[in-house]
């Protein structure tokens, strides 16, 4: 079964910074998705677990959930996947938000697009990426099916949903793509990109 550890940022000064994940499977092999914190920790305990980083995956291309990609990339010389309609948000301040943020910043590394097929076959177990374009076009979730778990980004949070007012937003999908996340078992548990776990069960009865 594929183990998920969250580096959660919920008491970060930097209120933006989002909770990035690490998914291990039995082989010691992991990706890293939505690495926003700048720093070593993430570098420091892949290395420290003897970890072999096959990618970064991006659910967005928001700057607050790719800022520590960078430092990742470089370091164990991995992949980096983001999906094809976010693919021009890195290398756009204004589209990735950054100006608004810290300064312009663009990921100028190269990248990656998520399978047409939705399957994603790093790991010793598959990972489906499911669309879910409402916060922007290009936003998906993680589903790993053996852990009972969807990783949602910024579509699906604990009690609501991302705000759709940005640039490259899809407001217009918002129920496909709500229809589409619902169809997950009632009792997969949701980590957003910001803020605390739910349940896929939870959620429904709000919407």
């Amino acid at each position: 079964m594929l183990k998920i550890v969250p580096f959660c940022y919920n008491n970060d000064p930097d209120e933006l910074l989002a909770n990035t994940y690490v998914i291990i499977d039995s082989d010691n092999s992991c990706l890293v998705v939505d690495p926003s914190k700048d720093n070593d920790n993430l570098k420091n305990y892949i290395i420290k677990n003897d970890l072999n980083l096959k990618a970064v995956l991006l659910t967005h291309g928001h700057y607050d959930h790719f800022s520590g990609a960078k430092r990742l990339i470089n370091h164990f010389k991995c992949d980096l996947y983001v999906s094809v309609d976010d693919e021009y948000m890195l290398n756009d301040p204004e589209a990735n938000c950054s100006m608004y943020i810290s300064g312009s910043y663009s990921l100028d590394e190269t990248y990656k697009n998520y399978p047409q097929n939705g399957v994603l076959s790093l790991l010793n177990e598959d990972i489906e990426v499911i669309p879910v374009p409402y916060h922007t076009l290009g936003s998906v979730a993680l589903y790993l099916k053996s852990a009972n778990t969807v990783l949602s980004g910024d579509f699906l949070f604990a009690g609501g949903l991302g705000r759709c007012d940005l640039p490259n937003n899809a407001s217009r999908k918002l129920n496909d793509s709500l229809n589409r996340i619902f169809q997950l078992p009632e009792d997969t548990k949701v980590y957003p990109g910001h803020g605390p776990f739910t349940t896929i069960q939870r959620e429904k009865n709000i919407y």
